[in-house]
């Protein structure tokens, strides 16, 4: 009976995994399909900063159970090892895959971007007093004129010039446009997407 019931959990988990698996697949798929070129900008949703998440979820869920499979199945090989195996490795995959896009912005092609970033950033919450001030209307015109009155251009190598602007009541306070409507918030330590749109 107990081996019965152990069976019917690591199905029952196979078949969790490997639908949250699928719905991952599906959502990076369909936003990769409408932002070919994430490494660039960022994506509206951010594909890699959010797929991140679920693919590392996707890991967590996964990866034990492809382990467990392996050593407690006591049942015929079949789907029951190889759809656990493959949904973990796929998974790691995936959140790999993400957390490259995400660590792209911390090389060479994005130097000026990110010290640019960080140093508006650094001298508007000098002014404000604080990092984790929240700046009202008022005084984000007024910073906005003092520090940055007109976007500032900067060159993205692999895609062209981009430009810095004040953008956000936040830290850091500084956005990148990246033409065409298209415009992105990060977190100037890691990188990480906070707003795009």
């Amino acid at each position: 009976m107990l081996g019965l019931l152990r069976n019917v959990v690591f199905a029952a988990w196979a078949i969790v995994g490997a639908l949250f698996l699928g719905a991952v697949l599906l959502y990076g798929g369909l936003f990769f399909l409408a932002n070919p070129t994430p490494w660039n900008f960022p994506g509206d949703p951010p594909l890699f900063d959010l797929l991140i998440y679920a693919a590392g979820i996707a890991v967590l869920v996964n990866a034990p159970l492809w382990l467990l499979a392996r050593w407690l199945w006591t049942g015929p090989g079949g789907l029951v090892r190889s759809v656990p195996r493959a949904c973990a490795m796929v998974s790691l995959a995936m959140f790999l895959t993400s957390a490259a896009g995400i660590l792209e912005r911390h090389d060479a092609r994005w130097a000026a971007i990110r010290a640019a970033i960080r140093q508006y950033g650094d001298e508007i919450a000098t002014a404000a007093g604080d990092k984790d001030r929240v700046l009202s209307h008022e005084e984000f015109e007024q910073f906005k004129r003092r520090f940055l009155p007109t976007p500032v251009p900067v060159r993205l190598p692999g895609y062209g010039t981009v430009a810095l602007r004040m953008a956000h009541g936040v830290y850091p306070y500084v956005g990148v446009d990246f033409g065409g409507g298209a415009n992105a918030l990060f977190d100037p330590a890691s990188m990480m997407c906070t707003y795009s749109d």
